[in-house]
């Protein structure tokens, strides 16, 4: 039998022009949205066509664009009728108009152990910084220089004593098995400080 038959390649399709616009209501439509367009804003014939395109001059209005105070202050919105409020409209808590209490050093003493290692380990230079180490050393625990640590000898069951090191990284506490040498770990006499007699927080010590 024979092959059958098969119709050519259909030829892409041009794009139709509107049956309703002809050949000059389309050319007059991109002389004037098209590229040609632009030249009757260049040539600044037509105002309106100015304005719309353009915007219009401020100081032709009277404002000094060069005045170095609010142009218009009381100016809200275009689209508002009421001039701005020079005050903000909002509504402050009560809250916000109490002063917090002054933190003592009776107060860390009520803070948990990872309250004051959070402490110390985020608030360098800090005044409270020192008064957390003072409780920790309060609390057995002792500071070594060359690891950056903190230590706790912590005897067992069967009467033997082992270091407990707290690690910043996990945050959790676990048994050191290396030596150490006392002579590295901070004396008491350096973390401790000097309280005000009123039983406040030392001032914060200035910056140079």
């Amino acid at each position: 039998p024979a092959p059958p038959l098969m119709s050519p390649p259909s030829q892409p399709s041009q794009p139709s022009r509107s049956s309703d616009m002809s050949d000059e209501e389309e050319r007059a439509a991109r002389e004037k949205y098209g590229l040609l367009g632009i030249l009757k804003v260049i040539r600044m014939t037509d105002p309106d066509l100015n304005t719309l395109a353009l915007g219009m001059d401020l100081t032709t209005l009277g404002l000094n664009l060069n005045s170095p105070e609010c142009l218009y202050a009381t100016f809200a919105s275009p689209w508002s009728d009421t001039p701005a409020r020079k005050d903000p409209e909002f509504y402050l808590p009560p809250c916000y108009y109490m002063n917090p209490p002054q933190l003592k050093t009776a107060h860390l003493q009520k803070f948990s152990l990872e309250t004051l290692f959070y402490i110390f380990f985020n608030m360098p230079r800090d005044t409270l910084q020192a008064c957390a180490a003072a409780e920790l050393y309060n609390r057995g625990w002792k500071y070594y220089r060359d690891l950056k640590a903190w230590f706790m000898l912590q005897e067992e069951e069967d009467g033997t004593q082992r270091w407990v090191c707290f690690d910043p990284n996990t945050w959790e506490k676990h048994y050191y098995l290396q030596p150490l040498d006392p002579a590295g770990f901070l004396g008491e006499d350096d973390v401790r400080v000097k309280m005000p007699p009123s039983g406040g927080m030392p001032p914060a010590p200035a910056s140079s």
